[in-house]
């Protein structure tokens, strides 16, 4: 009877994590489909220009973006692998490539993280291939839209300072606070993942004083050796993240942006399913904190809640991949449970938010792709960077490019979202590939007081060459008279597709 027992359950493990594998191939099948959204697609029109520029590293040193160095590092491995396995420029096989090479490293590095935390899995029960392969599918239904975004990274990231700082091998918990500005690097904000290890560590290793200690030190060491080294040897990259927070308005709390935070996390579903576990599993674990009335637990469920929600709002824009750094909210928790509830009930509460994202999922994608039922929110059709919105950027941009062989000027002036730097790879005039120096003077009147913004002013002043590109939608000229003067003084339209506008130098 026992010997029977054990092989259907066998059969049933296998059927479940079938299905799982099933589901993952699917999405990431779903995800190489989909292209980059605009907003990477700007990061990486910053990353060509490094072909105009010197030798690594100073050419990544030295292009700009509105992320840091660690991030612009990690596409410009896989531009310059591109390039290096592929002879001939595809705009389409670059995006797949890539897309696919990124997967790839990040399911090996979950793999090689988790593993660090076999013991824990073991302790409360939980099946390693399990964890892993429920690990992967949440991740691709939170990224599979919103694909390399810097806090995507940093959730693998901040899962592998987590179990660096759990390993028994105390030289791993001495390295832990590596990690530290490997995060900061990202993205100046993405610093804040590194709240949710310092958090869980405190909390499941209470009694095991060494675990703590030896991750404090590694932290602060790092933190400290990091901050020398960047004054030293990076001191351009410190100004361009503290400009970076201007242009964003980011690390500005404002009590009356919280009501928004909940809005958005609503109204994001049907961009980032995987919402739907991390909100049901903070609802359990509070709920489990609150019946034990154990202050301690409930502390630390409020501390991982409240963490996410403040970097969220802090940056005032409600990206949908800004939720992202939920779906550790949603590793934390699960940890917190396996120690409080059975697994039983635990595996029912993590099927059920699983089985409702996927069903999201399906609705909000499947559905509308390929039966034409439904309508996706116009909001997560600008984030998803959908084919047809894609083409026409594509399109529009290569036409110019040909018909004008822009190519083949020595530089062009760029005033757009970032998007025709990626198209268009020829040398910009400006540093910044989007000058969001000039073009956030909208928002942020005192980015007006700041060195970046004169240079930009300046040099677009100065500015003599044949051709400017113009994104009316994005930037809005009227606010900044002395280039909206020159422009109009000395360049005439030649071209027009939409809000895109190309200027010749009327001579």
């Amino acid at each position: 009877m026992a010997a029977l027992k054990a092989f259907f359950s066998k059969q049933n493990n296998l059927l479940i994590n079938g299905t799982i594998i099933i589901l993952i191939l699917c999405l990431f099948y779903n995800s190489l489909l989909v292209h980059l959204n605009g907003n990477i697609l700007a990061c990486f029109g910053g990353i060509f220009q490094t072909d105009f520029l010197s030798s690594f590293p100073d050419d990544v040193y030295n292009s700009w973006n509105l992320r840091g160095i660690g991030y612009k590092t990690i596409l410009y491995f896989f531009y310059k692998l591109y390039n290096f396995l592929f002879t001939e420029w595809d705009y389409t096989l670059f995006e797949k490539f890539t897309k696919f090479t990124y997967y790839a490293i990040l399911f090996l590095l979950s793999y090689f993280f988790l593993v660090g935390l076999k013991p824990f899995f073991k302790k409360y029960n939980f099946n390693f291939i399990r964890v892993f392969l429920c690990a992967i599918l949440l991740f691709l239904l939170a990224t599979h839209r919103q694909s390399m975004e810097a806090e995507e990274i940093a959730v693998i990231i901040t899962l592998g300072m987590f179990s660096f700082s759990i390993s028994d091998n105390k030289n791993l918990n001495m390295l832990s606070g590596l990690f530290i500005p490997i995060l900061f690097s990202l993205k100046a904000v993405t610093i804040a993942f590194a709240g949710f290890p310092f958090i869980a560590v405190l909390f499941f290793f209470k009694d095991d004083r060494t675990k703590i200690y030896r991750f404090l030190i590694s932290g602060v060491t790092f933190t400290l050796l990091s901050i020398a080294l960047w004054f030293i040897f990076l001191p351009g990259e410190l100004a361009d993240l503290k400009e970076a927070t201007n242009y964003q308005s980011s690390f500005k709390f404002k009590v009356t942006t919280i009501p928004l935070l909940v809005f958005f996390g609503v109204k994001n579903l049907s961009c980032l399913s995987n919402l739907i576990l991390p909100y049901l599993l903070i609802v359990v674990a509070l709920f489990v904190a609150l019946k034990s009335r154990n202050v301690r637990s409930i502390s630390f469920i409020i501390l991982t809640t409240i963490l996410p929600s403040f970097y969220i709002i802090i940056q005032h824009r409600w990206f949908p991949y800004h939720y992202i750094i939920f779906l550790l909210t949603s590793f934390i928790s699960i940890f917190y449970l396996s120690s409080v509830i059975s697994k039983t009930i635990l595996n029912r509460v993590i099927t059920t938010g699983v089985i409702a994202a996927c069903l999201v999922y399906f609705i909000t994608n499947i559905v509308p792709a390929y039966k034409k039922i439904l309508f996706m929110d116009p909001y997560c059709n600008n984030c998803n960077y959908n084919k047809t919105y894609y083409e026409e950027y594509n399109q529009k941009f290569s036409l110019m490019s040909e018909k004008y062989d822009l190519l083949s000027q020595p530089h062009i002036l760029f005033l757009t979202s970032g998007k025709a730097s990626y198209f268009i790879k020829t040398k910009s005039y400006l540093r910044q590939t989007y000058p969001l120096s000039l073009q956030r003077v909208d928002v942020n009147p005192a980015i007006k007081k700041t060195k970046a913004y004169h240079t930009a002013l300046n040099r677009s002043l100065n500015y003599s060459g044949d051709y400017i590109i113009i994104d009316r939608e994005w930037f809005n000229l009227e606010i900044i008279h002395t280039l909206d003067d020159k422009i109009k003084a000395e360049y005439e339209l030649v071209e027009k597709y939409d809000e895109i506008e190309l200027l010749v130098r009327n001579k």
